[in-house]
């Protein structure tokens, strides 16, 4: 369980910088990764359509808040 939760973290982080390039959103690596890390993102996603302040933000709020909830999940797992 902890290796999938590094692998999302290490995928989410690669997303993240992918985001700031200048990359062809069409090819093969990008949407694997973008489909990968979408089936964390997207419920998190769904859950804040419902606040409609968070959706005027100019930074994808749902993608800080899966990377932390993931990051926080790894956390408590390692600690037992």
């Amino acid at each position: 369980m902890i290796f999938f939760l590094d692998v999302m973290i290490v995928l989410m982080v690669i997303r993240a910088v992918l985001s700031w390039l200048p990359v062809d959103e069409n090819g093969a690596f990008v949407n694997f990764i973008y489909s990968t890390t979408e089936t964390v993102v997207m419920p998190v996603r769904v859950l804040l359509e419902r606040f409609e302040k968070l959706n005027a933000f100019p930074i994808d709020i749902a993608f800080l808040i899966s990377f932390v909830l993931l990051y926080l999940i790894q956390a408590i797992l390692m600690a037992f």
